[in-house]
């Protein structure tokens, strides 16, 4: 795939930037909680646990604020602020909107889930929108010519990237039409294709339109079905444990990777044990698809076991479990 410079893909388009501030911050939360001063009259002490604290408190905004995709992610969010304040009767302000919203997100009928999606192309999609979001706040068009040509300048490279990079779902099919429904369509409305929040002046416009233009946008609704109802399967499979499983281990070996050589060998061990914990309870986790399936043969099979430190044959639950997938996902597809 190519690999084009995007200027600003969303926040919300990777799963390696969720897990890493999700990461970031219960490293700082274990940090303040192991410095508690034993002495609170000892000033050096207060002070240090004061920063941590600081630090701590940071984090856990900026895992608040992030704009989560999966109902795994939402349930993680809520889990950590439940677990920071667990003798709160209410929540902060700005903390509620920021679930509000991801709930809002969530439950969209254009909300498609992109998990196995190719992450290029959703964030290519996702910096398009944000690029046509600054052009739909600015409906006088008073933007100078220099702003225009900032805006231009984050939304044609997206172009370009959805032009090479392949959709592999149906969501990012949809996703690649909903680009193309502005310039075929032509009218004003149609710039609200690419929005999960359309004005109805949209709904209007599709029933006004030409028929070719009404069958293009009912392609694109028929792919965003396919995508929920794939979706909606993949949940009833159990993906949502999946899904929380593979964060964990993603969480887990950001931690490993993150130790610097100079730490103690203790540090090392103690947070790959609790990767190799997480890797047990993904590989024990019941793949929802093929795509997990593959994941899940990555791990078995992959770089890991070639390297002749690890090999699957030591474990056979991994193996029995892995075959398990197999038959149930094969049985699913007769």
């Amino acid at each position: 795939m190519a690999n084009f410079a995007l200027n600003a893909p969303a926040a919300s388009a990777k799963a390696d930037d969720w897990n890493a501030l999700v990461s970031a911050y219960r490293d700082a939360a274990s940090d303040r909680n192991a410095a508690a001063p034993n002495d609170w009259k000892d000033a050096a002490q207060e002070s240090t646990w004061e920063k941590l604290v600081d630090r701590a408190s940071k984090a856990l905004a900026a895992v608040i604020a992030h704009p989560v995709t999966t109902l795994a992610q939402l349930a993680e969010k809520c889990a950590l602020v439940k677990a920071e304040y667990p003798d709160a009767m209410h929540m902060d302000g700005d903390d509620c909107a920021a679930i509000i919203a991801d709930v809002q997100r969530i439950a969209s009928p254009d909300a498609i889930s992109t998990a196995g999606e190719n992450p290029t192309l959703v964030a290519a999609f996702e910096q398009y929108r944000a690029g046509a979001q600054i052009f739909r706040n600015d409906p006088e068009a008073q933007m100078s010519g220099s702003q225009d040509a900032e805006v231009f300048a984050m939304m044609d490279p997206a172009d370009i990237a959805m032009l090479a990079e392949p959709a592999l779902m149906p969501a990012g099919a949809a996703m690649k039409l909903r680009r193309l429904f502005v310039p075929f369509v032509g009218e004003r409305w149609a710039d609200e294709a690419v929005f999960d929040d359309r004005s109805p002046a949209f709904a209007e416009g599709v029933r006004m339109a030409q028929m070719y233009e009404q069958m293009l946008w009912g392609t694109i609704e028929d792919l965003q079905r396919i995508a929920i109802d794939q979706h909606a399967a993949r949940l009833a499979n159990g993906g949502a444990a999946w899904d929380s499983a593979l964060a964990a281990l993603q969480a887990a070996q950001a931690t490993v990777d993150a130790i610097p050589t100079s730490e103690s060998e203790g540090a090392w061990d103690a947070a790959d044990s609790k990767r190799v914990d997480a890797l047990r309870a993904l590989v024990t986790t019941p793949a929802p698809d093929n795509a997990a399936l593959g994941r899940k043969a990555e791990y078995l099979f992959g770089e890991a076991a070639d390297n002749g430190e690890y090999g699957p044959e030591w474990h056979p639950d991994f193996i029995a479990a892995y075959m398990a997938d197999v038959r149930r996902l094969a049985a699913m597809e007769g």
